[in-house]
């Protein structure tokens, strides 16, 4: 009995309806705040978002304060330390000052609030610094990954406030991957509670035979972000360990900084009752040129960071361009030769050498990029999807190896499933990495762009061939019956 051509072109019809909605959902992302280890990627408040997910704030604070230490808000033009903890390490944070005036406008709305302080880079404790993108905000930098549970930030107070204007902080905290909070602190200018809280203060300066002294204090070193932008650089593995750094940071204040801060850490090491590595061997050198009998190793969070960032960034660029090549063209274009390209001789060893090759790729880069950010680093939803992908190739790479101990009709219906499956997951996830890389990197901002397009030229040529494929057939039935 002959197919009705009306109900044949339904059908593709529907098909091609459904392709066309499946690339609308795939392409269609918008590009959201985010935040990442070494600072925070938006200037809002509460403007958090890892991977693809927005995840809302918890409710509450989390158990995190922010206090204001002496004099407050109330002394213009003073440096005050403002502690940010809690009862739980936090692997980031964001955290500036408004001034609110409740005060309505002409038009009867509340104008908007105007950004106030500034923070004394210099003075920023290490895991902190100010925002590269916004100096009016302390955000976090590489070094706060490992969480901490107090950050003690120099607010530099405007000259300019009023009395009984309303300092309010706003303040952004990352607990972990999906657990963040978000609350403002507010401290009124003249009132008690804006001359902050006596117990709130910087850490008292170390003597250098280790008792109480009433010399005036040495400048502070700069936080170790600043000293690795100055030019500092941590000893290597295999090279010899000291006290301090060897590098100069470019000038003899600026070396001896790093220096006082390598030996302050090392003593809070000690202090602390830890068993710092000691080294044998030949005398060596401080950064102030003497000898150190006992020089203390420096653990790995403190190598080189700038290093691992540039680890890292070249991890997600090759990581990115390896998975686009895989599932951007290798990997329609075998599904598409299997689906379309019979009438060659070679069609079957093209389609085995492309899957081959998306599956290389796919394991080699999913292995390089987890191996890089670290195994026990918390995964979103880009990385659980490429989790699925990655299993949905494994089970193509081995079907297709053994293809020959299954029953054909039925090995031929879960492999073509299985890999279109695979093909429409890995070709969304390759958008979802792009909109990543546009947030985390600069001089990408094409890479989503072009990945759409990708995306798009595909789902395209593959309905093209469909409709191609099936009125062949159509017209082929029609030609037997005729």
């Amino acid at each position: 009995m002959c197919a009705n051509p009306t109900q044949m072109l339904g059908s593709k019809s529907r098909r091609a309806a459904l392709l066309a909605l499946l690339a609308c959902l795939a392409l269609a992302r918008p590009a959201p705040a985010n935040a990442y280890s070494s600072l925070a990627g938006s200037c809002d408040h509460a403007g958090v978002v890892h991977g693809m997910d927005r995840i809302a704030p918890q409710p509450g604070t989390g158990g995190y304060t922010l206090k204001l230490g002496h004099p407050g808000v109330n002394v213009p033009g003073a440096t005050v330390p403002v502690a940010l903890s809690g009862d739980e390490p936090h692997k980031g944070f964001l955290v500036y000052a408004v001034l609110e005036d409740d005060a309505p406008s002409s038009a009867g709305r509340v104008e908007k609030e105007i950004t106030v302080g500034s923070w004394d880079d210099a003075a920023m404790p290490d895991g902190a610094q100010t925002h590269p993108q916004c100096a009016h905000a302390a955000t976090h930098d590489a070094f706060h990954n490992a969480g901490i549970v107090t950050d003690l930030l120099p607010f530099v107070v405007p000259e300019d406030l009023r009395k009984g204007a309303r300092v309010t902080f706003k303040v952004t905290v990352v607990r972990d991957y999906e657990t963040w909070f978000a609350f403002d602190a507010g401290f009124v200018v003249g009132a008690p509670e804006g001359a902050g809280d006596p117990d709130v203060a910087f850490a008292a300066p170390v003597a250098e035979s280790g008792a109480e002294t009433a010399t005036k204090a040495k400048p502070r070193a700069p936080g170790l972000g600043k000293a690795v932008e100055g030019g500092w650089r941590a000893p290597g593995q295999t090279t010899t360990k000291t006290k301090a750094p060897a590098a100069v940071l470019g000038g003899g204040g600026r070396k001896a900084a790093a220096g006082a801060a390598a030996d302050a850490r090392a003593r809070r090491r000690r202090d602390a009752g830890e068993n710092p590595a000691v080294t044998t061997g030949a005398p060596e050198t401080n950064a102030f040129g003497s000898s150190a009998k006992n020089s203390v190793s420096l653990p790995d969070p403190l190598a080189d960071p700038s290093a691992a960032k540039r680890r890292r960034r070249a991890a997600r660029l090759a990581h990115g361009a390896a998975m686009a090549l895989a599932w951007l063209f290798f990997a329609p274009a075998g599904a598409l030769v299997a689906r379309h390209g019979k009438a060659s001789r070679t069609w079957f060893s093209t389609h085995q050498a492309f899957g081959t090759t998306v599956a290389v790729l796919t394991v080699v880069s999913a292995y390089f990029i987890t191996s890089t950010r670290g195994f026990s680093t918390p995964w979103g939803k880009h990385g659980k999807t490429g989790g699925a992908v990655l299993v949905l190739t494994s089970i193509q790479a081995l079907g297709g190896r053994y293809r020959k101990r299954f029953p054909r009709s039925r090995w031929s219906k879960w492999h073509r499933s299985v890999g279109v499956a695979a093909v429409c997951l890995g070709a969304y996830n390759c958008l979802a990495g792009a909109a990543m890389l546009e947030w985390m990197e600069v001089g990408y901002g094409s890479a989503l762009v072009a990945a759409r397009f990708a995306a798009a030229a595909w789902a395209v040529a593959a309905a093209a061939l469909e409709v191609r494929r099936r009125n062949a057939g159509a017209a082929r039935k029609r030609g037997r019956t005729a």
